[in-house]
C-alpha cells in the first residue's frame, strides 16, 4: 500500500468554525400526539461525522486558542462522550496529539467500547480511569507533555468554555433566522451546561422570552443550574433569567438508562427520529412528560434541540 506523501509545513486542513445551518424539521405526527407544534433542530446532521453539537463548540474553542499542528489537546468525559470523540477526529484532521481521559464504571471492559476503538483508530491516546482518578490523570499527562516540550491545551469536558457558550449563542440566532419568530420553549439534553447557557444568552440577546429547558443527563439540579449560570456569566451580565435544569430523568447517572428512556428511544426510531439513551433519549422523554403534564402548555411551539449521540445507540 502506498503511503500518503508528506509535505512538511503544509497544514492538513483548515479549521472551519462556521457551518451551514443544521436542518430545522417539523415533526407533525409526534407534535400532534403531544399537543404542541414540534420542531427538531438537527445538530446531529451537522456536516461533521458523529459529532452532534460538540463540533460547533470545539472548533470555536480550538480557533480561539490558535491550536496548530504539533500541539497537544487534553480533554475528558464519559467513555461514550460525543465531545471526546469529536476531539479525536479534529486532532486527526489538524495534526495534533490528543489525550482523552475517560471515566467508566465498566473498568477494563470499557476498552472494547466502539467509541473507544474509534478514538484510538483516529490516533488519540485513551486513558480509561474512574471518575475520582480523572483530575490526577489529567495533571500527570499535562506535566508529561509540557516536559516533552509541547504546547498543551487542556479543554474542560463538554467544552465548558466561553468559546463553547458563544458558539451556541450564535446557534440561537441561526434558529431564529430559520423559524422567523421566537418559540415558546427549547428543550435539550444538558450535561456540562455550556450549550444550554449559549442558547439562553443568544435568545436573550434577541429579546426573546423563550424557555430553555435543559434535561440533565447526569448531574443533580443544583450542580447543573450552577454550571449553566457560571457559563452564562462568561457571555452575559444576565442574572435574572431563570435556569431550568431538570434532573428527573437522569436514570441513575451518565450512561445509565431506565426502561422508560429506552422505550422512548425505540418509539422515536420507529417514527424515523434517531435518538440515543445516553443523551437525547433522556431529553426527549423529558419533553414528552412536560407536554403530557402541561408543564409545557398545549399548543406551544417547542424546539427539540437534537444534540446528537447516534454512535452511543449503535453500541446498545
Amino acid at each position: 500500500m502506498t503511503a500518503f506523501p508528506s509535505r512538511p509545513g503544509v497544514p492538513r486542513t483548515t479549521l472551519t468554525t462556521h457551518f451551514p445551518p443544521s436542518p430545522l424539521e417539523s415533526w407533525d405526527e409526534i407534535g400532534h400526539r403531544l399537543g404542541v407544534r414540534l420542531l427538531v433542530k438537527r445538530d446531529d446532521l451537522l456536516p461533521f461525522p458523529l459529532a452532534g453539537n460538540k463540533v460547533r463548540k470545539l472548533t470555536r474553542e480550538l480557533a480561539a486558542r490558535a491550536v496548530t499542528t504539533g500541539d497537544v489537546l487534553i480533554t475528558s468525559g464519559g467513555v461514550d462522550s460525543n465531545h471526546c470523540r469529536t476531539a479525536a477526529l479534529l486532532g486527526a484532521r489538524l495534526g495534533i496529539d490528543v489525550d482523552l481521559v475517560l471515566h467508566s464504571r465498566a473498568g477494563n471492559a470499557a476498552q472494547d467500547r466502539l467509541s473507544v476503538r474509534v478514538a484510538r483508530a483516529l490516533g488519540a491516546a485513551v486513558h480509561v480511569v474512574s471518575a475520582a482518578e480523572m483530575p490526577d490523570c489529567i495533571d500527570a499527562l499535562h506535566k508529561l507533555r509540557i516536559d516533552s516540550g509541547k504546547t498543551v491545551h487542556v479543554v474542560p469536558g463538554g467544552c465548558h468554555t466561553k468559546a463553547g457558550v458563544e458558539a451556541y449563542a450564535d446557534a440561537a440566532g441561526e434558529l431564529l433566522d430559520q423559524i422567523g419568530t421566537a418559540p415558546d420553549a427549547v428543550v435539550l439534553a444538558s450535561g456540562t451546561g455550556a450549550t444550554q447557557a449559549g442558547l439562553v444568552a443568544g435568545l436573550a440577546r434577541a429579546g426573546c422570552r423563550t424557555r430553555v429547558i435543559g434535561i440533565s443527563v447526569a448531574r443533580p439540579a443544583d450542580r447543573g443550574c450552577a454550571a449553566v449560570r457560571e457559563a452564562l456569566a462568561w457571555s452575559s451580565d444576565d442574572t435574572q433569567t431563570p435556569i431550568e435544569f431538570l434532573d428527573s430523568f437522569v436514570d441513575g447517572g451518565y450512561g445509565c438508562a431506565s426502561d422508560a428512556t429506552r422505550d422512548t428511544v425505540r418509539r422515536a426510531w420507529r417514527l424515523g427520529l434517531p435518538l440515543d439513551s445516553t443523551y437525547t433519549g433522556k431529553a426527549f422523554r423529558g419533553l414528552t412528560e412536560l407536554t403530557l403534564t402541561e408543564a409545557i402548555p398545549r399548543g406551544a411551539t417547542v424546539v427539540f434541540w437534537h444534540t446528537g449521540g447516534l454512535m452511543n445507540q449503535l453500541v446498545e
